[in-house]
């Protein structure tokens, strides 16, 4: 039987010029992982905070007044009574008039005079560590402006919910694809190795080497290349990550827990290479059986 201890470089894969090319190619398919990944997590904090507001929120409807002075008055006297309710963080003007946005049908309007919409609503957004009475706003509304609709929830928000969800759907399916490239990848880097090292591996064949042993040299191969190219990946995403926080206003980011995601954004970094080093060694000895059973 073949001696394992002198077998490790009969196979010379370090004749191989691409093999730089292919570290490179897998070090960026790991960043590219990691930078859809990332932006999965941030998309679904995103996604808890507007749910949240959207369920917690209240909206008050206004009806159209064709005097622009009486609507501007009207409006304004509305905001300050809601804003004396305790709880109450913030207070949104949507309007549904011209679709202009691409969160159509709702646009949001600042506070002016010069034009009157069509319909408008107020939005509001609450503080879960006060309790607020709905029913009682309801009466006092219904006692102050009769002529308003009270309805519990931002119904605008549900656009944002509809876009980020398929925003982050769309970052995973790209996500899948960029693994998917990874595998295509590293399947055709062992077929021309098999090409090219076709002759050495007769040799180890006809002196003992089962096609387990073979498969396992370019297993081997194939789990370095992923590792340093992980490594390099894990570079571009440390470097991505720190001129991302330094240059980005994270007071901006709708975040539920009110803090940047770094304990998820780091463990996608760190463990992103190890799935695709696994994934790329899977394949290798995949393709290297096949093909070896092939010429049976």
């Amino acid at each position: 039987m073949l001696n394992r201890k002198t077998t490790c470089t009969e196979i010379p894969f370090n004749q191989i010029k691409g093999a730089k090319m292919v570290l490179g190619t897998l070090g960026l398919m790991v960043f590219l992982i990691t930078i859809c990944l990332s932006a999965s997590v941030l998309l679904e904090r995103s996604l808890q905070t507007w749910r949240h507001e959207a369920m917690t929120g209240f909206t008050v409807t206004l009806p159209t007044i064709s005097d622009p002075q009486q609507h501007f008055n009207h409006q304004l006297e509305l905001m300050q009574f809601l804003r004396q309710i305790p709880g109450v963080l913030n207070l949104e003007v949507i309007t549904q008039s011209k679709r202009t946005s691409i969160f159509d049908p709702w646009n949001y309007s600042s506070l002016s005079s010069s034009s009157v919409p069509s319909s408008y609503s107020i939005e509001a957004t609450l503080d879960d560590r006060v309790k607020i009475d709905l029913p009682h706003i309801t009466s006092e509304l219904e006692m102050y402006f009769p002529s308003t609709h009270f309805e519990k929830g931002r119904k605008s928000k549900a656009a944002f919910l509809e876009i980020t969800h398929a925003v982050q759907v769309a970052t995973m399916i790209i996500a899948c694809l960029i693994g998917i490239a990874a595998i295509f990848t590293i399947v055709f880097t062992t077929h021309t190795g098999l090409v090219i090292h076709e002759r050495v591996i007769e040799i180890l064949r006809l002196i003992g080497a089962e096609d387990r042993f073979i498969a396992k040299q370019f297993q081997k191969h194939a789990l370095n290349l992923s590792l340093k190219g992980g490594a390099l990946g894990i570079i571009l995403s440390t470097i991505f990550y720190f001129l991302l926080t330094m240059n980005l206003d994270l007071s901006l980011l709708p975040l539920t827990s009110k803090s940047f995601p770094s304990v998820e954004i780091w463990s996608i970094i760190l463990f992103s290479p190890l799935l695709v080093s696994l994934v790329v060694m899977a394949s290798a000895r995949t393709t290297v059986m096949f093909s070896l059973s092939q010429e049976k």
